[in-house]
């Protein structure tokens, strides 16, 4: 069995809120965190430095994905998700809007392409999100009865997990 390198990459404090998503990006030495609070922070772990990219009052962050174009997508609780650009964090774009309502929590995000991303909420509720001619659409998928709590994509593919099962 091989062994297992793990190094701390960030010790928050007590001034940050409690992380509830994350996103290391390897190659940046980049770790970008969402938490309880709505706030998302890049933290430079080569400089020991952070930024606050956003903070949206009363958005539990639960999910954060990078997009091979380099614009991070977040997903909360609330059903909201909103796209923010890495280099640029005032730029900001709004895809939902919060619902409130139990069935469009959004628990995952998973980029597929730089204009496509899917969505993993509660009820087995999967939708995937395009965007054509700068208008993003929407498209329910056929899921499941559980909440998602595992997705990824690749090339417009996606693999999903729901809780407490052992399906995908």
């Amino acid at each position: 069995m091989s062994k297992i390198n793990k190094r701390l990459l960030v010790e928050f404090g007590k001034s940050i809120p409690d992380a509830t998503s994350g996103h290391y990006i390897r190659e940046l030495d980049i770790l970008l965190t969402g938490h309880i609070d709505g706030s998302v922070i890049k933290w430079n772990l080569s400089t020991n430095s952070k930024e606050i990219l956003i903070r949206i009052p009363g958005h539990r962050i639960s999910s954060i994905s990078l997009s091979p174009a380099r614009e991070i997508l977040v997903g909360s609780a609330t059903g909201a998700t909103a796209i923010i650009s890495f280099d640029d964090s005032s730029k900001i774009e709004y895809v939902t809007q919060p619902t409130y309502m139990t069935t469009d929590r959004v628990w995952r995000v998973a980029w597929a392409s730089d204009h496509v991303f899917y969505m993993g909420m509660n009820y087995g509720n999967l939708r995937k999100v395009s965007k054509s001619n700068n208008h993003w659409s929407i498209k329910s998928i056929s899921g499941h009865s559980n909440a998602i709590f595992g997705l990824d994509s690749t090339n417009e593919l996606y693999i999903a997990s729901e809780f407490q099962s052992s399906s995908l």
